[in-house]
């Protein structure tokens, strides 16, 4: 919520204090884990918030917002997707995995290629670890369709996104593609 809604006309320090007092209206819904606490709207809520924000100026300026916080997130948690604390950022991911998608969506609506080539490469072990093996597939080869290979750093990370699409394209029994997408 800081990362998002924290600017220029609310201070980063406020967003905790707006959001408890949202919460207790009951107009923003707490859900208290082990460790840590997570804070949805209700769909009603969520839909009006929608059309306030589009009617806004500031629709864009905050998707951006978003995207650039999920971006940060999956690319601090895709090293640890192989670690001890496996478990526990997996289950994160998949708390946030819509977060995730609005923001690929947003990346794609913006025509940022790079940052949903970025974003989708960082998600395929999730993908591949929670079962979500036609979402990330279409993501992956999505993203890879928006790219080329013109720089070193796109060519690394389309490297990257093509082993993903192929360990996806195996699990989903499609053989022949995953050999050409690893090819």
């Amino acid at each position: 919520a800081e990362a998002v809604c924290g600017g220029a006309d609310l201070p980063v320090s406020d967003v905790l204090d707006v959001l408890t007092q949202l919460v207790d209206k009951s107009l923003v819904v707490v859900e208290v884990g082990r460790r840590s606490a997570w804070y949805r709207l209700l769909e009603a809520v969520r839909q009006y918030g929608a059309s306030c924000l589009t009617a806004s100026d500031e629709v864009e300026a905050t998707q951006a917002r978003h995207a650039t916080h999920y971006m940060a997130l999956a690319e601090r948690v895709s090293p640890e997707l192989s670690g001890p604390r496996q478990e526990i950022w997996l289950d994160r991911l998949e708390r946030e995995h819509a977060n995730m998608r609005a923001a690929l969506h947003w990346l794609t609506e913006c025509g940022d290629a790079g940052g949903r080539l970025a974003l989708a490469t960082e998600l395929a072990p999730f993908w591949l670890a929670h079962g979500h093996i036609t979402e990330g597939l279409r993501w992956l080869a999505a993203a890879l369709d928006a790219t080329t290979s013109s720089d070193r750093t796109t060519q690394t990370r389309r490297a990257h996104a093509l082993n993903g699409a192929g360990r996806l394209a195996h699990l989903h029994a499609d053989y022949a593609e995953g050999v050409a997408l690893h090819q």
